[in-house]
C-alpha cells in the first residue's frame, strides 16, 4: 500500500482510489481522537513530491478547512451504499427520516463528535446532487 509519513507522525496513504489522512491524537489540540479524512488530489500530490511538513501544508492548501469533513474509519473492503433515503458524501450523510431531513458529519471543531442538524428538503435534495462537498453545503446553508 502507498503510504507516506508527515513531520508530525500523521499517516497518508492510498485506498480504493483515493488519498486519506489519518490523524492520530496530539496533546492538548482539538485532534483528541484518530480520524481519518480524504485529501483532495493537489495536496496528495504535493505529499508524494515529498512535502511532509504539516505546518506548511496547512499554510499552502488550507489543510486545517478539512477539518469539518472528517470521515469515518470505514472497514475495509465495506463500501456505503446510498439508498433511497440516506446519501453519502465524502465524510458526510444526509438522510430523510418520514417526514424530517437531516445532515451528518464529523467535526474535529466540536471535538471530534458528530454533528447532525435538521435541514430543509432542498438542501437535502442539493445534497443528494452530488454537485456539492461538505464545506461548500456548510457555508451555503449556514450549517455551522
Amino acid at each position: 500500500m502507498e503510504q507516506y509519513e508527515l513531520n508530525n507522525g500523521w499517516k497518508v496513504f492510498f485506498d480504493h482510489g483515493k488519498y486519506y489522512l489519518k490523524v492520530t491524537p496530539i496533546e492538548n489540540s482539538i485532534f483528541q481522537k484518530e480520524k481519518v479524512v480524504e485529501l483532495p488530489n493537489e495536496i496528495a500530490l504535493e505529499i508524494k513530491r515529498g512535502e511532509m511538513n504539516i505546518k506548511n501544508l496547512f499554510e499552502k492548501f488550507g489543510l486545517h478547512k478539512l477539518i469539518i469533513s472528517w470521515i469515518p474509519n470505514v472497514e475495509k473492503g465495506k463500501e456505503l451504499k446510498n439508498t433511497e433515503d440516506k446519501y453519502f458524501g465524502g465524510g458526510w450523510f444526509v438522510e430523510r427520516l418520514g417526514t424530517k431531513y437531516y445532515i451528518d458529519y464529523s467535526a474535529a471543531a466540536q471535538g471530534g463528535g458528530n454533528v447532525r442538524r435538521e435541514i430543509t428538503k432542498e438542501i437535502y435534495l442539493q445534497a443528494r446532487s452530488g454537485k456539492y462537498k461538505l464545506p461548500e453545503l456548510i457555508r451555503k446553508y449556514n450549517l455551522y
